[in-house]
């Protein structure tokens, strides 16, 4: 495989992650290119969440994202949000963990996987009989699919939304010169899919391509594609640490 400076990492990340993740890749060597797919904006429920009554009978409550747990702390009324900061909160990841305990939560615990296959594998969710879901408009249907055959009541709340942002065919070409594509979910993966033209999906079905999930790898490798990596998280280290392992071996 090619060395670090010549090997470059095409990603969706926006925002703190994205500066985040540009660090560490430029501080290893990597070169890469960072295109956020979508922006985030208030969802269909955001203006649902200020009953009381909705949380007072529940297990847990579950934040799929960062910006769940932003959304939540923007939109719901501050005396309420106190009133939640000693319950049960499950995140899918750290950056969700270490968003919510900067919102004055207590009691969090996070999956060994970030990913919604984690999130169902923990024993405080498959305990739970009714827990209360935060999440965007689009994604975590396996979730919400779990609980319903697991005959549970699962309150979900859409207080964020994705907006896809269409991609120009110069952004296209651009992202097919990567050598190795980060795909941090499974709709970001569907979405880069769909906008790619040829010579980018060409591209996609030969390259590496590094997932947060066995779902998502199976999701890809339907459309074709053939050197998917499942690396069982969506954490920006452990994106690093499979780049350079992957890096120094024969894949």
């Amino acid at each position: 495989m090619a060395t670090n400076n010549s090997y470059c990492i095409f990603h969706p990340r926006q925002g703190e992650r994205a500066e985040q993740l540009n660090k560490l890749l430029g501080t290893a060597g990597f070169h890469y290119i960072n295109q956020p797919l979508f922006h985030v904006e208030a969802g269909e429920d955001s203006t649902n969440i200020n009953n009381p009554e909705l949380y007072k009978e529940h297990d847990c409550l579950i934040f799929t994202s960062q910006y769940s747990a932003a959304y939540l702390a923007q939109l719901i009324n501050p005396q309420l949000l106190h009133s939640l900061q000693n319950h049960l909160a499950i995140a899918v990841g750290q950056a969700t963990a270490d968003k919510l305990k900067q919102l004055g939560f207590t009691h969090i615990i996070t999956p060994s996987e970030a990913n919604s296959e984690g999130l169902l594998a923990l024993t405080e969710l498959q305990n739970a009989q009714h827990a209360i879901l935060f999440k965007g408009e689009q994604g975590r249907n396996h979730i919400s699919e779990s609980f319903k055959l697991a005959n549970k009541v699962l309150n979900t709340y859409n207080i964020y939304k994705r907006t896809w942002q269409p991609l120009a065919i110069s952004q296209l070409n651009k992202i097919a010169t990567a050598d190795c594509f980060v795909l941090t979910s499974g709709e970001n993966a569907n979405f880069l899919i769909d906008q790619a033209n040829t010579a980018l999906f060409n591209k996609l079905k030969t390259a590496l391509c590094l997932v947060p999930s066995e779902r998502v790898k199976q999701q890809l490798e339907q459309h074709g594609l053939t050197q998917v990596k499942n690396i069982h998280s969506a954490n920006n280290h452990d994106i690093l640490t499979a780049l350079q392992t992957l890096n120094g071996n024969p894949i």
